[in-house]
């Protein structure tokens, strides 16, 4: 093995491992707080434009100059609503957690076995969190943070509710809803891709369930709707754009049939109680009313306009946060990488039975990610992550445009 792949392994390693840990470790450079992972996306960041638009990663790709366009007019955003310091603060912050992860996947992933280490060890990383999630998760003590909070200064305590008599786990995250993300983007690849598959995706539906998160929950559900119509629809041509128009049917019937909007009758199922549904649909109905009067750059971090009876102002929402917050070119950019990605891996086809596995775990994690942000917001971890996946697979989608499309 190269000494270069080597390197970029341990570096995978180091990634997938700085980002289990709680973000309390971190320490104050002026404004900045800087977290571990942090600190490596700032050390890499440069390295890994140079190798990506240098061409040294399997070719520049158009996807590059639109991930970085979005962090750019978010920051413009952050300038036009808050004026430039803010913009240099808050935006540089965005800039380095949008582009730097999603160029170190880039960078870091271009060779076949860089994308099965990468894989097999985000499984192996999740099936050793499964025990403390688990044990989290019945005993409400959570491990990681029990041992490190104090070392910072900070007592633990838990502070988030129960579901159906479980604590909802978290493990290093902020948040179980990150958690849930995190273990639930592994599902497609552990069924594609792993040896033992059944046993592997078990394990991380178990590590998803523990986060008790309707988001994440929902992630499954999708993942596993995937699975299914890729393994019993797999001779049909153009399944995927059938399922495509199959949903599409759907949501008219719902229109066309339910007293409620297609959107509030998907959101209702996307929840864990009514309650929670009638106030998420009323988010998207003030929120995309905030972006609608806001559409080039957004509102910032200021608060958004809404009834005074909803004292939160917590969008749980995360395709919403980025229209309100930095308006629909922003959106566009980003959605349009999105969909570069994944409509052309679709189209991609190679004779690589182990590519064209990770390929369709690729995808199915995506589609549950997507699935996911529309009932929760990405922050910190989850944001970096998120666009970690989103590197990866234009990597992958590059590496197969390059060596073994057929």
């Amino acid at each position: 093995m190269k000494k270069n792949i080597k390197a970029d392994f341990s570096k995978l390693k180091t990634f997938t491992l700085l980002l289990l840990l709680p973000t309390i470790i971190s320490l104050k450079l002026g404004g900045l707080r800087l977290t571990p992972l942090r600190v490596m996306l700032i050390f890499n960041f440069l390295s890994s434009y140079s190798n990506v638009f240098s061409g040294r990663c399997n070719g520049k790709d158009k996807v590059d100059i639109t991930m970085i366009l979005f962090a750019l007019w978010c920051l413009i955003s952050f300038a036009v609503n808050h004026g430039m310091q803010m913009a240099l603060e808050s935006g540089g912050v965005l800039v380095l957690e949008t582009v730097g992860p999603y160029l170190l996947a880039r960078s870091l992933l271009a060779s076949k076995e860089s994308f099965e280490f990468l894989t097999s060890f985000l499984q192996k990383v999740i099936f050793g969190l499964f025990f403390l999630l688990a044990f989290e998760s019945i005993t409400s003590i959570n491990v990681i943070k029990v041992f490190i909070n104090p070392l910072f200064g900070s007592t633990y305590t838990d502070g988030i509710d129960k579901r159906f008599g479980f604590t909802r786990s978290r493990g290093g995250f902020d948040h179980p809803i990150i958690s849930g993300v995190f273990c639930s983007s592994m599902i497609g690849l552990a069924w594609f891709s792993a040896e033992k598959k059944i046993r592997n995706t078990t394990v991380m539906v178990l590590a998803t369930v523990t986060s008790f998160s309707s988001g994440a929950i929902a992630s499954i559900m999708t993942q596993l709707l995937v699975i299914g119509w890729e393994k019993y629809v797999r001779n049909v041509n153009n399944r995927w754009r059938l399922l495509i128009i199959l949903i599409l049917i759907s949501y008219g019937i719902i229109e066309l049939i339910s007293n409620r909007s297609g959107i509030k009758v998907i959101i209702s199922y996307l929840t864990f109680s009514p309650a929670t549904a009638y106030w998420r649909t009323l988010i998207w109905e003030f929120g995309i009313n905030n972006a609608i009067n806001n559409p080039f750059f957004g509102i910032g971090f200021n608060d958004w306009a809404r009834p005074s009876w909803m004292h939160s102002g917590s969008m749980d929402n995360f395709f919403l946060v980025i229209m309100v917050r930095h308006g629909f070119i922003a959106f566009s950019f980003f959605a349009y990488s999105i969909y570069s990605i994944a409509s052309r891996l679709l189209k991609l086809n190679t004779s690589d039975p182990r590519l064209k596995a990770i390929r369709r775990g690729w995808l199915a994690g995506l589609v549950g990610l997507c699935i996911s942000a529309c009932t929760v917001h990405f922050w910190n971890q989850a944001y970096i992550y998120l666009m970690f996946y989103l590197g990866a697979g234009c990597a992958l989608m590059k590496f197969i445009e390059n060596k073994h499309a057929v």
